[in-house]
């Protein structure tokens, strides 16, 4: 399908909260096309400073902010040329805010694309509105600006090194069986460290949710004992640990 003024349109499925789009507006007798989408690819990093008088300023780390994505489509009525506009607009919008309400983000999904979205509609706008064509735009916000793709989990190669598939950091979920005892166990990722102050019997498990930020020994939840940062991995982090075991790790693949 083409529409005017040589812009090309794709026949991009999209599904919000489990439901196809395309879909819904077929079934309603409307032909529906893709025209551009700005806001799924590549976001940007802002780098957070405090300017220190005379002296430059501080780096404190790097926020991102949420995702903003924009659709324009079109759709074609099924009808002739000569039925009510204005009527399949309104009828057209219906549709809409009906399959694309949400009252919290919901999974927003691209069949041009692996992964998922974590949106909610933040507007619907109409750009083009003739007797058997309909443009428009529908935009979503993402607070949570990540594209997240499946579950993995792996273990850190003999040097400790664990290649997560990812363009940003993730929070795992670490989970190794003790080989020996200590008198407290640390895990550590690229040198910031996680200390769980309390005796580790050899053959107990260790789990920490870095993403819950909860560690639990021998299944029990332990608070008080935990001191230090919750490991935050990134492609080529290297992990090391105080006592010995398999340890296996688990993350939700995710990219800017």
């Amino acid at each position: 399908m083409t529409a005017g003024e040589g812009v090309a349109v794709r026949d991009i499925d999209i599904r919000f909260n489990g439901n196809s789009v395309n879909e819904v507006l077929e079934d309603e007798g409307f032909r529906f096309g893709v025209r551009n989408i700005e806001g799924e690819g590549l976001i940007a990093r802002d780098p957070h400073t405090v300017d220190l008088p005379g002296d430059g300023s501080r780096w404190v780390d790097t926020r991102v902010g949420p995702r903003q994505i924009t659709i324009e489509y079109q759709a074609q009525a099924g009808k002739s040329p000569g039925h009510d506009a204005m009527e399949e607009q309104a009828r057209l919008e219906e549709v809409l805010q009906g399959v694309l309400f949400s009252d919290a983000p919901r999974p927003l999904r691209f069949s041009h694309q692996h992964g998922l979205f974590r949106g909610t509609l933040q507007a619907l706008g109409k750009t083009q509105n003739h007797a058997h064509m309909h443009v428009g735009t529908m935009t979503f916000l993402c607070p949570d600006p990540f594209r997240y793709g499946d579950q993995e989990t792996l273990e850190p190669d003999a040097e400790g090194v664990v290649n997560v598939l990812t363009n940003y950091y993730v929070e795992p979920v670490l989970t190794w069986e003790t080989t020996e005892a200590v008198g407290s166990a640390w895990v550590a990722v690229d040198g910031r460290r996680l200390t769980i102050d309390t005796a580790v019997s050899a053959g107990q498990q260790i789990r920490v949710d870095a993403r819950r930020m909860e560690t639990r020994v021998g299944g029990v939840l332990n608070v008080e004992d935990v001191r230090g940062r919750y490991p935050r991995l990134r492609p080529g982090s290297v992990l090391t640990t105080n006592t010995g075991g398999t340890i296996s790790v688990s993350y939700e693949r995710r990219w800017l």
